[in-house]
């Protein structure tokens, strides 16, 4: 159902760039300088959630014409292309090598060039971005052979970021930021409707149905099953997903991967900065020691008061395997379900003046009490009779530097990820045990993923 809507669905939320576009017209093409602070504290990456993604400028009627009126799938013509780069030439294989391991460093003023075939132009670039997300502009060279900007200077949103390029043969991406320019992945697109496999992420606006507070990339599947799929995918709940650990580009992207096969749409929060450092400590107050008792509790309650979420999930208290930062999560969860509730307690920087909200529910992985099972074997249309465990599984290969055989996502055994607990609710016990959203009359609805798209 996804890779059906998706193909006709993409061209006609792409015939809004151009009327977008021409509302800026007029106001140059010089390069802008971008904001590019981190949030307060440089706790976690708010950017996504807070910026608009603006086009670069009016996109052509030949752009229109090969992009959004086609049925047809565009095609990867990377193959095609020579790609030149201001520095590193012998990295350069790594921009195409399909691992997230390896990436290109252009430097601060790091630029990729592309040259096509006559005939052959590109109307798409798919990037995987290796470092901190910088800002950057696309060029094309004049009559005298000097390279101007096509329009403004945009900033980079996403970790994995699909740019729309105007039928361009020979073109450079160049960075605007201060940040060295990192490229771990780059595909060029033909003509044709942006293909299912390329990730087009928006942000989170409003208000989400579903918290899932996870501490690494993959814990989101592996111990959580079919949450996502199920709930995001099947009934169109809005999942926001929150990755507290510090993780590198690689993982990140690795990250949009799972979300992506997973049905997610919406872009994760994922944390920056040094506070949430990735170190496994076994015991909860060592993991609460290093990462600073108010700086979890400002987060998590930041991100209740901002999402205003119904329903929360978490890791088990004792870290499934015993890693802290699981039980970080699971501490911080509890303890932040009160204090988001509290007019009392006071948050800092730009969430000082959000509302008190109360969850209506919050469950934890494998807590004993008031236990439930969900079954996420059950066929799912939404993902073409696949069930949500073999969606997770499925997403969890998405995770390529973790996917050792260490972890598998189990639905049984000690780690079995349909188990949960209830630990509070606000709406009464649960009856049938066998859904989060169980007595929750008012639940926030979605549209569908025809129309968002």
């Amino acid at each position: 159902m996804f890779g059906t809507m998706n193909r006709w669905m993409v061209c006609l939320c792409l015939l809004l760039l151009p009327w977008m576009a021409a509302a800026e017209k007029g106001k140059g093409i010089g390069g802008v300088r971008m904001d590019l602070s981190q949030s307060p504290g440089g706790n976690f990456d708010r950017t996504a959630q807070n910026e608009e993604l603006q086009p670069d400028d009016t996109f052509s009627e030949r752009f229109i014409e090969a992009v959004e009126q086609s049925s047809t799938p565009a095609a990867d013509i990377t193959g095609l292309a020579r790609i030149h780069v201001n520095r590193n030439g012998n990295d350069r294989d790594w921009l195409t090598d399909d691992r997230y391991k390896t990436a290109w460093n252009g430097g601060p003023n790091g630029w990729l060039e592309f040259e096509l075939p006559e005939g052959q132009d590109c109307f798409g670039l798919y990037v995987k971005w290796g470092g901190e997300l910088s800002a950057y502009q696309l060029e094309v060279q004049d009559s005298e052979g000097t390279w101007q900007p096509t329009g403004r200077a945009r900033k980079a949103l996403y970790y994995n970021e699909y740019i729309p390029v105007d039928g361009l043969r020979h073109f450079r991406i160049h960075n605007s930021g201060s940040m060295d320019f990192c490229v771990t992945e780059i595909q060029l697109l033909g003509a044709g409707c942006v293909p299912d496999w390329v990730e087009r992420w928006k942000p989170f606006e409003g208000e989400a149905d579903l918290l899932v507070l996870s501490a690494h990339p993959d814990d989101e599947v592996l111990w959580f099953g079919g949450t996502i799929p199920y709930y995001r995918g099947e009934r169109g709940k809005k999942v926001l997903v929150v990755n507290v650990t510090k993780q590198p580009a690689s993982r990140k992207c690795e990250l949009l991967d799972c979300l992506w096969t997973c049905g997610v749409r919406e872009y994760p929060i994922v944390t920056g900065g040094d506070v949430f450092i990735d170190r496994y400590a076994s015991q909860t107050r060592d993991i609460i020691k290093m990462w600073g008792e108010e700086n979890v509790l400002q987060f998590i309650t930041g991100i209740i008061r901002r999402y205003r979420p119904l329903v929360a999930v978490t890791h088990d208290f004792n870290g499934e395997y015993g890693h802290g930062a699981h039980k970080a999560c699971a501490w911080g969860l509890v303890r932040a379900l009160k204090l988001a509730a509290d007019p009392a307690y006071e948050l800092t920087g730009k969430d000082a003046a959000l509302d008190p909200w109360q969850i209506r529910k919050v469950y934890i992985h494998l807590y004993e009490e008031n236990p439930i099972v969900m079954d996420w074997r059950q066929p799912l249309t939404a993902f073409d009779g696949k069930n949500g465990f073999d969606v997770a599984c499925e997403a969890f290969k998405r995770h390529r530097t973790q996917d050792s055989g260490k972890y598998v996502v189990r639905d049984s055994g000690k780690h079995d990820n349909r188990l949960f607990g209830l630990y509070y609710t606000a709406v009464g016990p649960d009856e049938k045990k066998n859904d989060f959203f169980e007595h929750i009359e008012a639940e926030r609805g979605i549209e569908e993923l025809s129309a968002e798209q």
